[in-house]
């Protein structure tokens, strides 16, 4: 999806943009290790390193375009500077892949004591009543997929994960 089309698209409150033409973008990353020729990348800002330092190293291995908080310097690749980059992140996910989040039924589960077991008990209820592969649970130490597992990097996924 194009660009511009790809802003519009995911209704994002844009305050400012730069650089020259309107790319194809084929994929979103906020790693810039993962960057590909033609990605979107998303400079997340953290709180022991910020997002911006990684850019260069984003359109050195072919990012097509940059979203971030901060106006960055000496692009050559077209950007885009919103308020929150990872909220944008989710938007942009959403919109380049055509995901009907409001289709999906959520069910998040708090508290001290019982979380993991309460979890796991929900997710066979739900296999039970849906098909498996549309089950997914994400925890601690890994993320299921349907039948399908990939190791935890952190207990809350992003929302391109």
């Amino acid at each position: 999806m194009m660009l511009d089309a790809l802003v519009k698209q995911a209704d994002i409150r844009t305050i400012a943009a730069g650089g020259t033409g309107n790319p194809d973008i084929a994929d979103i990353t906020f790693d810039s290790r993962k960057t590909k020729k033609g990605d979107l990348f998303i400079a997340i800002p953290g709180t022991k390193v910020a997002g911006d330092g990684f850019i260069a190293d984003a359109v050195g291995r072919g990012a097509a375009a940059v979203v971030s908080q901060n106006k960055p310097d000496n692009l050559r690749v077209p950007w885009v500077q919103v308020e929150n980059p990872r909220s944008a992140m989710g938007l942009l996910g959403k919109a380049l892949w055509r995901v009907n989040v409001e289709a999906m039924q959520l069910t998040g589960i708090t508290g001290t004591n019982g979380k993991t077991t309460t979890a796991h008990l929900f997710k066979k209820l739900f296999e039970q009543r849906f098909d498996a592969e549309r089950v997914w649970m994400f925890g601690t130490i890994d993320y299921q997929l349907g039948t399908g597992r990939i190791a935890a990097s952190r207990t809350t996924p992003e929302s391109l994960d």
